[in-house]
């Protein structure tokens, strides 16, 4: 019985130890995320849990977005209503805090992207991942696997070097390893649009858990992402 356990515990243990093994070839297609499936835009409300340098944060947001670079997220208070709002035209991004009020403004592009979340990427890439559809390596890739999980790095055109594993049809992980940014992405709905969203840099992490998503009906009018700063309100440069 002692040397059964012994050896049932020898092979967990080789078991968990496993390493990535690179095939001979890299299997076209073998990881592909949903870009058929995924919506030109939707609705939806999010908890946010946010851990960093401010402590432990819980909050309700509420998001839209709509392909290719134009999203809207709302800061709401305990009560319900708005604190704060985010948009990006594709252009340009606006911030509007009540507190204060302050009103913030800037062109689009990773740095001012990341007063969203700690997500310094161009708006069409952030749109894409909250999507589900994934950019993926275009150059110099290599694709390993552990088990039923498969990996493929590379260089992508203009995020540089990117890292995407899929764990299974329902858990991925998206990196940037230069810049330090990790989004593990789980429970994807029927159209590949991820509900569990952690975004994780050096400094910050956020959990991000879609809720009540809606993808029918019309558009949102492309107006809606263009914030106007209210009268009397100087406008600051993000």
């Amino acid at each position: 019985m002692t040397r059964i356990l012994m050896l049932t515990i020898s092979m967990a243990l080789v078991s968990s130890c496993a390493t990535w093994k690179a095939p001979k070839a890299a299997q076209p297609g073998a990881l592909k995320s949903a870009e058929l499936k995924a919506p030109d835009f939707f609705f939806s409300t999010l908890s946010a849990t946010y851990f960093g340098g401010q402590g432990r944060l819980k909050g309700e947001l509420g998001l839209i977005i709509s392909a290719p670079d134009q999203l809207l997220l709302e800061v709401r208070g305990p009560g319900g209503s708005p604190v704060s709002t985010f948009a990006c035209n594709g252009e340009t991004v606006s911030l509007f805090e009540m507190e204060g009020p302050r009103f913030y403004t800037g062109p689009a592009n990773p740095l001012t992207m990341s007063r969203l979340l700690p997500l310094p990427v161009e708006p069409e890439i952030a749109v894409d991942l909250l999507r589900g559809k994934l950019p993926m390596p275009e150059t110099e890739t290599t694709y390993r696997t552990k088990g039923s999980a498969q990996q493929l790095s590379g260089e992508h055109p203009t995020l540089g070097r990117l890292r995407v594993t899929r764990f299974s049809p329902k858990h991925w992980q998206w990196e940037l390893p230069d810049e330090d940014l990790k989004l593990t992405l789980k429970d994807p709905t029927s159209r590949g649009v991820f509900r569990e969203i952690v975004i994780k840099t050096a400094e910050d992490e956020v959990a991000l858990r879609m809720q009540d998503l809606e993808s029918n009906g019309e558009p949102p009018s492309p107006e809606l992402f263009s914030l106007e700063p209210p009268p009397g309100v100087a406008v600051q440069p993000l």
